[in-house]
């Protein structure tokens, strides 16, 4: 199974890029999508999960335990904590020690990261759509060209449509809505245009 395929599949990534392609064309524009499985390892949310359960069964075992060594209980701890901070790259596990402002502001970070990559590359007619899986967050970018042509209602909506496609698990319709409502709301431009990138949809 290629690592693509539990976003999309093989003939879902073929219709994207060719949509794309023909926007790109009609509209002089740079669409780069990319999608990563987390935008962080979240160390704190590791050993958030592997102190909780080191402090919580190691009070269990000590309860029902009868020990006379002082070093027992410092044994204890420390074992479970390293076996717990082990478990803890099992990902749904370190959902549970994740807050929103933490995820939100390494998604947030993560993106305006490969944003300004970007923008290096492109000649200031770019959107970027950045997709964090792990988290369920994105975020959309666009260079000032581009944001100038669209007004703040026409990007809620983008935002809002996307939104609301990703959450249902409609990851084909959203990228393909998006396309499509991008297409609405930016002129066409006549001449043949060079996009920057082979592959408009990238994996990390």
């Amino acid at each position: 199974m290629k690592s693509h395929n539990y976003f999309l599949s093989d003939s879902e990534r073929l219709n994207i890029e060719k949509l794309v392609k023909n926007f790109e064309q009609a509209h002089h524009v740079d669409l780069l999508i990319t999608v990563a499985k987390t935008s962080d390892e979240y160390p704190a949310a590791k050993y958030r999960f592997a102190l909780t359960c080191a402090f919580l069964l190691s009070i269990i075992i000590l309860l029902n335990v009868e020990t006379s060594h002082n070093l027992i209980p410092i044994i204890i701890f420390t074992g479970i904590f390293f076996f717990s901070f082990l478990f803890s790259e099992i990902s749904y596990l370190k959902r549970l020690f994740l807050n929103t402002e933490e995820i939100e502001r390494e998604v947030r970070e993560k993106a305006s990261e490969l944003f300004h990559i970007f923008l290096k590359d492109q000649n200031d007619r770019g959107i970027f759509l950045y997709l964090s899986l792990q988290e369920h967050r994105f975020e959309i970018r666009f260079s000032k060209s581009i944001h100038d042509e669209l007004s703040k209602s026409d990007i809620d909506a983008l935002s809002s449509s996307l939104s609301g496609q990703l959450h249902e698990g409609s990851n084909y319709k959203a990228l393909e809505n998006l396309v499509v409502n991008l297409s609405k709301h930016l002129k066409n431009v006549d001449g043949q245009f060079e996009d920057t990138y082979d592959n408009s949809i990238r994996f990390i």
